[in-house]
């Protein structure tokens, strides 16, 4: 008779507990959490976890792919309380696409669940190996969430784009009003407000719902980047939305005046000095 350890005994033990909670989890998700689908991905991971305990044969590999599917689920569950305010359609694609990688599981084991014992023997090579492979689709899916959830941390953080524009949210910006329609050469259009961004009055140009992307915000940062001059006269280019942001817009501080003005008084300034060239001695 193989006695089992005491270690063996306390990892099965973890085991269980961890499956307890998710079971708990499940259960409070389905009712309570703001991502309703994440119960249906829990309950698919334990029909999974089920399924794996029918599969006699190959106890080491079945109890690693038990604890690869709980950690997996804990990732997940642990990164949705931390960020609630994160939950967006992405991550609901995430979570669609983890719920078919872990119900394509469950498909592929309890067929071989179903099979018989002596069956099971003869085929424990190809059996080993279709567990193999789902340890590897387990743990690739693990690496892609958590890279794409540091990736999305980071995006978060960032405060300036390559082009060392301020990324703004909407929340840091005072609206005042709305002051009217722009429409950019490429066809691109929006609202312009008035408003006050630390200290400073600015205008936001946001654009319309068609024309909010990513890369519509960006081909009008290039433009308004390319016809801009440095001058404390003339608006300037303060930044853009945060990538984050659903809504596109553009931040331009209000310049103290025109371009036009500005050149009349370079103008004055220089006729100025050269009238009087002792002017600026005599000072």
């Amino acid at each position: 008779m193989k006695v089992a350890t005491c270690s063996t005994l306390n990892t099965d033990d973890a085991l269980a507990h961890a499956i307890s909670l998710l079971e708990v989890s499940k259960e409070v998700s389905s009712a309570i959490s703001s991502v309703p689908f994440l119960g249906a991905v829990i309950g698919s991971a334990l029909s999974l976890i089920s399924t794996i305990e029918k599969v006699r044969g190959d106890k080491e590999r079945c109890t690693r792919l038990t604890r690869r599917v709980v950690n997996l689920l804990k990732d997940v569950e642990h990164s949705i309380s931390t960020e609630p305010d994160a939950v967006d359609d992405y991550l609901m694609a995430q979570l669609a696409l983890l719920q078919s990688v872990l119900t394509g599981m469950q498909a592929s084991l309890l067929a071989i669940a179903k099979r018989t014992a002596a069956r099971r023997f003869l085929h424990r090579g190809s059996i080993a190996a279709t567990l193999d492979e789902h340890l590897d689709t387990i743990d690739e899916t693990s690496r892609s969430f958590n890279a794409k959830k540091a990736t999305e941390l980071a995006t978060n953080l960032m405060t300036f784009d390559k082009d060392q524009l301020r990324l703004f949210r909407f929340a840091e910006i005072r609206l005042e009003r709305v002051s009217g329609s722009w429409q950019a050469r490429s066809g691109i259009s929006g609202d312009e407000w008035e408003g006050e961004w630390n200290g400073r009055l600015v205008t936001i140009r946001v654009l319309r719902p068609e024309h909010s992307e990513e890369v519509g915000v960006e081909a009008l940062v290039i433009f308004s980047m390319l016809m801009s001059s440095r001058h404390p006269y003339l608006t300037q280019l303060l930044g853009r939305s945060h990538p984050t942001e659903p809504q596109k817009f553009l931040v331009i501080e209000k310049g103290l005046s025109t371009a036009r003005c500005c050149i009349e008084l370079i103008l004055k300034e220089n006729l100025s000095t050269a009238t009087c060239p002792g002017l600026s001695q005599s000072k």
